[in-house]
């Protein structure tokens, strides 16, 4: 039977998805060597600083001071290692279409430092096709070596507590010997793996998964417009309608969505569908309303303004989600660019957030508006600081919604 030595694993990319995964790899005692492109980042973390805030600094530490694991921007390191595994990222470039120039690079530098009986597996997110089109390609492009390949989609929610072994897994290789080394490698490390037919079910259902998400994010956005309209609690009909027991999931009213998966992966599907000369609507009308939530938000200030006559305000938490200090993809930024247009003078806020687009994070205390909006609350915001630094709080979230003086919207 063909086996893979699995004794030391490669990790290329060492961001949200990779970092997590080197730690949990090395708290198992295998070798790991992780590989990034990123000096800074490589440095910080040979000197147990992260900037993910999700991250054991202990257990960082461990892996540093461990003999038989590395942390190095040297690629050439890749070379012991005959597991391997890529945490890149795949975002989307300025036209909102897909970027796989990470994914491309990190095949790259893998076929420049493998020989044979390696097994390489793309965690990164991407359509259905990418292990075959991108990795296989490269890779399997001589006869002379054997490479192994697979895919598992990640799988991490930043600021979730769940431990990474206990969230399952989907897995898939290119042929049957990748599919068996590719389970046997992921069960001896997480809790529960399914093997699915083929890398384009286990691409497709990562899509899948965010794409729903991000659909009734925005479904849940519109029927909260709608409430409003005529004089509805979105959020006692949201709770109401999470009492049944089966056949709904509760998404609740947001500033929109963002983030490295929710905005993104269904770009992704589109460009997919696209292939086939087909446009998803959904994804299109999801979409669309995300994007139009800077208007939509900004409509519900004008009705509040009337008397007031908003001209600056702050926003209140940049990052996407609460509790984390991620930017990306951000639904704040659309706000942002939304008011500027409309020429109110806007400036943001963040505890955890200090710098985004060569913006700086205002302080609250020594700064006064005419409004704050809270579109990310985080446990640091000091909302009794934001009360006093602006003549009314706007509340997008929900979190405020027992405190009188600040309006739901």
């Amino acid at each position: 039977m063909i086996e893979v030595d699995q004794r030391r694993i490669g990790i290329v990319g060492l961001g949200y998805i990779g970092l997590p995964l080197l730690i949990h790899l090395q708290k198992s005692n295998s070798a790991v060597f992780g590989f990034d492109v990123d000096k800074k980042l490589v440095e910080e973390l040979n000197s147990g600083i992260t900037r993910n805030p999700n991250i054991d600094k202990k257990a960082l530490c461990r892996v540093v001071e461990d003999h038989k694991s590395e942390i190095s921007t040297d690629e050439r390191g890749l070379k012991s290692c005959h597991t391997i595994v890529v945490c890149v990222p795949t975002p989307l470039n300025e036209s909102k279409g897909v970027d796989l120039t990470y994914l491309k690079n990190a095949v790259s530098i893998i076929d420049e430092n493998i020989s044979s009986n390696v097994l390489v597996i793309n965690e990164s997110t991407s359509y259905p096709g990418t292990l075959r089109e991108i990795f296989a390609v490269k890779l399997q492009k001589s006869s002379a070596r054997k490479i192994y390949l697979a895919t598992a989609p990640e799988r991490i929610d930043p600021g979730n507590s769940i431990p990474i072994q206990d969230i399952p897994r989907v897995v898939s290789g290119i042929d049957k010997d990748s599919k068996r080394i590719a389970k046997e490698f992921y069960d001896k490390y997480f809790r529960n793996v399914m093997l699915v037919s083929s890398p384009e079910i286990a691409e497709m259902s990562k899509l899948l998964e965010n794409t729903f998400r991000q659909v009734n994010i925005s479904l849940v956005n519109e029927v909260n417009d709608l409430c409003r309209r005529a004089g509805i609690d979105a959020r006692e009909v949201i709770q109401a309608a999470s009492t049944k027991p089966y056949g709904f999931m509760r998404f609740d009213p947001s500033a929109g969505v963002g983030g490295h998966c929710i905005p993104v992966d269904p770009e992704y599907l589109q460009y997919f569908a696209g292939k086939f000369g087909e446009s998803l609507k959904m994804i299109s009308a999801a979409s669309s309303v995300n994007e139009d939530m800077g208007k939509l938000i900004f409509e519900r200030l004008k009705v509040h303004s009337k008397n007031s006559g908003f001209s600056s305000g702050v926003i209140l938490g940049i990052a996407y989600k609460a509790n984390i200090p991620d930017s990306r993809e951000t639904p704040a930024k659309i706000l942002i660019d939304y008011f500027r247009s409309r020429g109110l003078e806007v400036s943001w806020h963040d505890p955890l957030v200090q710098k985004l687009g060569g913006e700086t994070s205002w302080e609250l205390k020594d700064n006064s508006w005419d409004f704050g909006l809270v579109v990310t609350a985080h446990d640091a915001l000091d909302i009794a600081e934001a009360k006093r630094s602006c003549k009314v709080i706007f509340d997008c979230t929900g979190r405020y919604s027992s405190d009188p003086e600040i309006v739901q919207i």
